[in-house]
């Protein structure tokens, strides 16, 4: 037993879900019952334990080192259709504002949203002001403006041949947005090259659910001594941060974001972000504000000393161990917000930051008695 390990693998049909708030007619005396068998899905993975017995001995010291690595993947397989459209929110293209897609044959915790490309450099009057031979120039030298592109790269033109300029949430009624991109705004992938950025042209942009979930600890013993390392982490999943806002400078976004960002009358060709006071630009869902979620997080260091038998004798004490421990304080992670140990109201919303508290640090001194 010096050296043990199991590994597992699992395929898992859930049926029978329990759903919340499913909502029934209105002339039963209720608007919703709590709880509705409503759903099947299935649970795919792996699971991978090593434990150690005294696993390195050299004299007095000894090192055991214990890990746990585990995959998920789920599968909606069935769902009640009316609850199942109930969960897809619709986008009112408002700031901080995320989609979630539950969709049958697909995993829960997928991130909606736009594609960012960049920012546009100029403005639009710049580039319609060219000549042909200009513009081409422009574009050759990557330069980029709010013009529209059909599917096969060429540029759009309006019925009056001037290019067709970029807009957000355009409507022929005057309803939407009807906002017209310029300089310092962000580039989002027109998904159906129509010219025009809406709810068609968002898509799959991250997945709260990590690809990797693992947990490691060891433990080193000396004479009476013994100290205690163990840590948590995962990897390969995205976080949206709804405080996430590029119009406003914080300990967390400015030297990720404004330090970079374009700026009215400035060379802004090596420009990475939209300026900050473009309100098309605050806070929207999309790959410039889902962030990598991965993180290591030593979740305990723990000093502990036995106390030798003989002194206990004296005082009739079977064992009395005194320690100290920090608890998270170490975390390794390049997500930007206050903690990427993330939790959410449910399983529709994964991955989704919304401001948590971050898991507080503690220093925590004890005495284990046994009489």
């Amino acid at each position: 037993d010096k050296f043990t390990m199991t590994f597992e693998i699992y395929n898992s049909t859930t049926k029978d879900l329990l759903l919340e708030r499913y909502r029934i007619p209105s002339n039963t005396g209720f608007m919703t019952v709590p709880y509705r068998n409503s759903g099947k899905m299935r649970n795919t993975g792996w699971e991978f334990h090593t434990n150690t017995n005294r696993l390195i001995k050299a004299g007095p010291v000894t090192i055991d080192i214990n890990a746990n690595f585990g995959n998920n993947r789920n599968e909606i397989l069935e769902m009640d259709e009316y609850l199942l459209n109930s969960l897809n929110s619709t986008f009112g293209y408002n700031n901080s504002e995320w989609l979630r897609r539950v969709q049958l044959n697909n995993p829960q915790g997928a991130i909606y949203g736009f594609k960012y490309k960049g920012v546009y450099q100029y403005n639009y009057d710049t580039f319609k002001n060219m000549t042909p031979d200009e513009r081409a120039a422009f574009l050759a030298a990557g330069k980029t403006a709010p013009v529209a592109f059909n599917a096969d790269g060429n540029l759009i033109l309006d019925a009056d041949g001037n290019p067709l300029r970029m807009r957000y949430n355009y409507t022929n009624d005057g309803s939407g947005k009807n906002y017209q991109f310029t300089g310092g705004d962000a580039i989002y992938e027109d998904v159906n090259k129509d010219g025009v950025i809406n709810d068609n042209d968002r898509t799959n942009i991250g997945c709260g659910i990590p690809d990797l979930t693992y947990g490691l600890t060891v433990n080193l013993n000396w004479k009476n001594f013994d100290l205690t390392i163990f840590g948590t982490g995962v990897a390969g999943n995205e976080i949206f941060p709804t405080s996430f806002r590029t119009d406003r400078p914080s300990c967390n976004t400015y030297s990720y974001y404004w330090k970079n960002s374009w700026k009215e009358g400035q060379d802004n060709s090596k420009a990475k972000f939209p300026a900050a006071n473009k309100w098309t630009q605050e806070a929207f869902s999309s790959t410039l504000t889902v962030f990598d979620g991965s993180y290591f997080k030593i979740k305990q260091i723990q000093l502990g000393y036995n106390l030798p038998k003989n002194l206990l004798k004296k005082v009739s004490l079977e064992s009395c161990r005194v320690f100290a421990s920090l608890d998270n304080f170490f975390t390794f992670s390049k997500y930007i917000g206050l903690d990427p140990e993330v939790t959410t109201s449910g399983g529709t919303s994964s991955g989704i930051d919304m401001g948590t508290y971050p898991t507080a640090k503690q220093v925590i001194f004890g005495v284990n008695l046994s009489f």
